[in-house]
């Protein structure tokens, strides 16, 4: 899967995850912790900044990861407070991934003849489908959770839609897939 590909699972994500710079600054928000299901057992928490590297590095079973080369995994992202934000499972192989997002009750188990199959099909879906999946992937509710205890007081929420017939953005009430929260400093 390309870089570009694996910036678009995420992008959304980390854009409705994003909390006031202090906070973000205070600790790393992303943690992957994950563990070999088969062979010699290994185990590895990593936590940083940047989502997009993490997510590179356990993929390619590189770096902090690099243990988990042909070996078959089961990974969590957390996020903050937001334990197990994301889970990863995939086989010894390669021929078989599975991401779940619990909080909105996605599931995908993605098979091919080789690695670079399944990674052609998960990049497939990221572009062509799965924007809706990450979109829910925090509610307004659980943004807004996240921005108080980050010091934030919660100024408004707004929904945005889009018309494909008419062509129009709007702003609403619908804050269901896309929304924007206007917070200010306590």
């Amino acid at each position: 899967m390309s870089r570009l590909s694996r910036f678009t699972l995420v992008a959304g994500a980390a854009a409705l995850l994003s909390v006031s710079r202090r906070a973000a600054l205070a600790q790393s928000p992303f943690t992957i912790t994950g563990q070999t299901t088969t062979g010699t057992p290994t185990q590895a928490t990593v936590s940083g900044s940047s989502v997009v590297d993490l997510v590179d590095h356990l993929i390619e079973s590189q770096q902090d990861f690099s243990s988990f080369q042909n070996q078959a995994f089961n990974a969590s992202l957390n996020y903050g407070a937001v334990p197990n934000a994301i889970q990863f499972q995939r086989n010894a192989a390669g021929t078989s991934a599975t991401v779940t997002i619990p909080s909105t009750g996605f599931t995908r188990t993605f098979t091919g003849t080789s690695e670079a199959d399944v990674r052609k099909k998960i990049e497939d879906f990221l572009v062509k489908e799965g924007a809706h999946e990450y979109a829910k992937f925090l509610k307004p509710s659980e943004l807004a959770n996240h921005a108080r205890a980050a010091g934030l007081e919660m100024r408004d929420l707004t929904g945005m839609t889009y018309n494909p017939i008419t062509k129009v953005y709007a702003l609403g009430r619908d804050v269901d897939v896309n929304y924007i929260l206007a917070t200010r400093r306590g």
